[in-house]
């Protein structure tokens, strides 16, 4: 089994490369940004930690967190970002290492995060591929994918990691500019560590 890190700003193409990948292999994917969805539902211990947090006036009526809300409030203050990575990072960990147990029979597992570094879930890989793409590309899909304007786009994209972060620690780069024909043939480039 070989762990594999993909990871780049919001809007690169980190699950279409998941994706290519677990077609050409006996793969399981950990997306992060998912199962950190997946967690935040009620009850759960991080959900728990995060009302604790940030208060009662982040939730919906259902009681479920609104993540409308939440983004807001973390956005717009540093400190808040931090609180609740920290909080992310630690229960994400958790979450992740029992799936590498459960899953291990395969000959990959990829972990799917864009904070993989900040994570510390680096540390989990055998090897790290960074996706860049040019910024243009990344704000239209980041508007198109969470119906938001280019201009909450690119406040992410501002306070993400830059491609150039990305090139100097990642083991490998894949360019998505193109097509997923594209992706494949630089995957097939790099097919040894895989």
């Amino acid at each position: 089994m070989r762990i594999i890190g993909i990871t780049g700003s919001s809007g690169a193409g980190k699950s279409t490369l998941s994706e290519i990948i677990s077609n050409m292999y006996d793969t399981y994917v950990i997306n992060a940004d998912e199962l950190a969805k997946e967690m935040y539902k009620n009850g759960t211990e991080y959900y728990n930690s995060i009302v604790k947090e940030f208060g009662k006036n982040i939730l919906a009526k259902n009681k479920e967190i609104d993540k409308s809300k939440l983004s807001e409030k973390i956005y717009s203050n540093e400190n808040e970002r931090k609180i609740l990575n920290n909080l992310t990072f630690y229960y994400l960990t958790i979450e992740i290492k029992k799936i590498i147990e459960k899953e291990k029979m395969h000959k990959i597992i990829i972990i799917d995060a864009p904070l993989l570094f900040e994570s510390n879930l680096d540390k989990l890989c055998d090897v790290i591929i960074g996706v860049i793409t040019e910024k243009k590309l990344q704000v239209s899909r980041i508007c198109k994918r969470d119906n938001i304007n280019e201009e909450k786009a690119n406040i992410r994209l501002n306070i993400q990691k830059s491609d150039a972060f990305f090139l100097k620690n990642c083991d490998f780069i894949i360019l998505n500019d193109k097509d997923k024909e594209y992706m494949k043939t630089q995957i097939k480039s790099i097919e040894k560590i895989i």
